[in-house]
């Protein structure tokens, strides 16, 4: 505690200062150098800086160019750029590639591959490419950029640097990706986890040397290659998303971009890099913005327009800043300089300035005709304390403020607390829930047998609320604190089901206030079979209740390392799934001229229940996870005349929980079978889709298997029948799950109790672990 002590009040006295001048956010129109083949670098025109519409310019240029040799530092371009653009009030973001651009001397003792370079300078040749994960490359990397910080990073026109380590040809987070290139990275061990590892690291770094700065990702897929080894096309935006995960746990200074906006035609898609729809998704969340794929004036056909190449730009510009939905709007569109001073591009980048509100004329009453007239600018405003640069002081700088202040308080603390005192990275302090999870009888503690296998990573704990509150203000944590104590010491980790519904707490159900029916029996559990009060699943009274039990059991065990992930709960009835009794009388509450009517009320009912618990498991339990669990049949009323109404029922459900909390929410299915084994014949289930299509976009996946008398054809005793069960779980687990690429595979007590069937669960425990 003394060590901690000392290192706040170290941390405070130096920081607090930078922190409170913490720059504003980038905005505006920026003017971006053209990579070509024969130079990397170049001084800008003198008219960008005299463009009235150019907030900002980015500065793109190698690492060799700046560091030739060890500590022999050529600093000239850059110092005179900082100079035009403190001269003329304009923003500078540095664009320093390593990768192809690391200068020889720190290639030695680097682990390197040969690729071909694909643009810029050296087009076409075959040069050295550090490999992204070799950690003497990342430190001399590191050690570079501090020295980029110190001499840079007190400039209050510094506002951005690009993240890079990690890449190849440019600062986008692209890898060489042909055919023989991909032959050649699984030749020296890629694996997507070491990617996205070094990715995490260069985040801590750049956090770390420019705390006055954001720091901007480039988006590009990544290598279709599994953490088997296999070619897998689906590792290419799962890998991507990761990355940008990890940027999101610097909210008040990373920044987002795609760097290929063009409005000539139909996008390159997912493939070609494009990522449109995910930087608008966060735009409003975090700063945002887009660089042109081209320059219009060079080639205005890609740009949209062939016979106006001032109109290419303008339908350009008018694509970045379309927002996505009711999400915010970019924050800056990097423009090349060939634009930038074209004398027919000037009416476009009055409508990009105007609209990022980053003139207060932006429409003068004629453009001029000559680059060598273009009216001065006009300095800009910058009020101090407008971290977020959106014209004012006000919460949202406070917030922002405060975050980065905790960030850098945290960072700091775990730079001096020695690891003995805070968990490391890949212990417990791994968020991501990974392994082979025992699903524990309802209301019961796990087999002290179950603790001591080394094949399972966690426990399920299936609990009823009315156990745990039995009084309006009594809980009952024993069973519940035990667990955890038993995780803690045997280094397992525990997943809560919490169920309302049925078996909320009687105190609960007495309320007048909350509507309730009593027209289904209980499905499942206890009451099985009895027709038992059910509170109406989106019935104000009811949910308040429920909020305030999670937020006391997230109070008591959110905090602990043990504690991974829950079941999304409240507007449904029995158990862990997004599950009501089925049948046409949830008609009979609803309001509705016709049955269609009524259908689509109800949908609508219980669309904003879940979607309002989500939002209260977003606040009380992120960063853990939380999922919720899927059937073939999620909609309790059967819907003939309303073709695919299930299937996008589901999808508006996932889309709302991936619009809450993106970087905690997760879906599973309760239900894994060993299908076409048994069942026999029988074809995957429809709603597996959903966990194959989210598995791939980086979305946190799990499998529950069948309850052991539906999951097996037999339960006998005799060899052939052990053998029939070991094939069919051999199918339901290393077929079925990890071919869907979940994280968790959730399997019954009593199938983890069963020495025939250990060598299948260990097998299927290895490869999660590996994911």
């Amino acid at each position: 505690m003394k060590k901690i002590s000392i290192a706040f009040l170290l941390f405070f006295v130096v920081h607090t200062s930078s922190i409170l001048a913490a720059g504003a956010a980038p905005s505006g129109i920026v003017a971006v150098k053209e990579v070509s083949g024969e130079s990397t670098a170049g001084a800008f025109n003198p008219q960008v800086f005299s463009n009235p519409y150019v907030s900002g310019v980015a500065l793109r240029i190698e690492w060799k160019d700046i560091e030739p040799q060890e500590e022999v530092f050529h600093w000239d371009l850059v110092d005179q750029v900082f100079s035009q653009a403190k001269a003329h009030n304009i923003w500078v973001k540095l664009i320093i590639v390593p990768g192809f651009g690391t200068p020889t001397w720190a290639l030695s003792g680097v682990q390197t591959a040969q690729f071909e370079k694909k643009y810029g300078f050296g087009r076409g040749e075959l040069v050295q490419l550090p490999l992204p994960w070799d950690s003497t490359y990342l430190s001399r990397w590191f050690t570079f950029l501090r020295a980029v910080g110190s001499r840079y990073g007190g400039s209050p026109s510094f506002r951005v640097i690009a993240a890079a380590g990690p890449t190849s040809v440019s600062a986008e987070m692209s890898l060489p990706n042909s055919p023989s290139d991909l032959a050649t990275w699984k030749s020296v061990g890629y694996a997507p986890e070491k990617y996205i590892d070094s990715w995490t690291q260069v985040y801590a770094a750049y956090s770390q040397i420019f705390p006055n700065q954001y720091f901007s990702l480039a988006l590009y897929p990544g290598l279709p290659i599994s953490s088997a080894g296999f070619m897998d096309v689906s590792e290419r935006p799962r890998s991507r998303q990761k990355v940008i995960d990890e940027g999101l746990r610097y909210p008040s200074q990373f920044a987002l971009q795609t760097s290929g906006l063009h409005a000539g035609g139909a996008d390159s898609g997912d493939d070609g890099g494009a990522g449109y729809d995910i930087v608008r998704g966060l735009s409003g969340r975090i700063v945002t913005g887009f660089q042109m794929s081209t320059s219009a004036t060079r080639n205005p056909v890609k740009m949209g327009d062939a016979g106006s190449p001032g109109n290419a730009l303008l339908l350009s510009v008018k694509k970045g800043l379309t927002p996505l939905g009711s999400n915010g709007s970019i924050r800056y569109l990097e423009v090349y300089e060939p634009d930038i001073i074209n004398p027919s591009m000037q009416d476009a980048l009055s409508y990009g300035a105007k609209a990022l509100g980053e003139v207060s004329n932006p429409y003068p009453s004629s453009i001029t005709t000559t680059t060598s007239t273009l009216t001065q600018k006009a300095p800009l405003s910058r009020i101090p304390g407008d971290l977020n640069a959106d014209g004012r002081v006000n919460v949202a700088d406070f917030i922002l403020r405060f975050w980065t202040f905790f960030i850098r308080v945290i960072q700091t603390i775990t730079h001096y607390v020695p690891s003995t005192v805070l968990p490391t990275k890949g212990a417990s302090s791994e968020l991501l829930p990974k392994g082979i999870y025992a699903l524990i009888p309802w209301s019961q503690a796990p087999s002290i047998d179950t603790w001591k296998k080394d094949f399972v990573d966690g426990v399920v704990m299936r609990l009823y609320w009315k156990d745990l509150q039995p009084g309006e203000d009594s809980y009952n944590w024993s069973l519940l604190d035990g667990v955890f104590e038993n995780a803690k010491t045997s280094g397992k980790k525990v997943r809560l089901m919490v169920v309302p519904g049925f078996y909320s707490p009687q105190w609960v159900l007495d309320k007048p206030q909350i509507q309730k029916t009593s027209l289904f029996a209980v499905p499942q559990g206890p009451f099985d079979g009895q027709v038992k009060p059910l509170p109406l699943p989106w019935d104000s009274s009811y949910l308040s209740y429920w909020y305030t039990f999670s937020k006391e059991l997230a109070k008591r065990y959110k905090d602990r390392p043990e504690f991974t992930y829950i079941s999304v709960t409240g507007p449904n009835s029995h158990n862990g799934e997004v599950n009501l009794p089925d049948g046409k009388a949830w008609l009979t509450v609803v309001s509705g001229a016709t049955e269609d009517q009524k259908i689509m009320a109800l949908r609508s009912l219980l669309s904003q229940a879940y979607e309002q618990t989500m939002k209260q498991y977003c606040t009380l339990f992120a960063p853990k996870y939380f999922t919720m669990a899927f059937l073939d049949r999620t909609f309790p009323v059967p819907v003939p005349n309303l073709n695919g109404f299930q299937d996008q029922y589901v999808k508006d459900l996932i889309a709302k929980g991936r619009a809450v909390c993106p970087s905690s929410f997760g879906i599973q299915t309760n239900g894994l079978d060993g299908r076409p084994i048994y069942p026999a014949g029988k074809q995957p289930l429809d709603h597996w889709q959903y966990i194959s299509d989210l598995s791939a976009q980086g979305v946190f996946t799990a499998f529950q298997t069948r309850a052991p008398g539906n999951l097996y054809a037999c339960k006998s005793a005799d060899a052939a029948c052990i053998s029939r069960r070991q094939t069919i779980l051999r199918q339901a687990l290393m077929t079925n799950a990890l071919a869907r690429h979940v994280s968790v595979i959730e399997v019954y007590e009593s199938d983890i109790l069963d020495p025939s069937l250990t060598s299948i669960i260990t097998e299927a425990h290895t490869a999660l672990k590996q994911k």
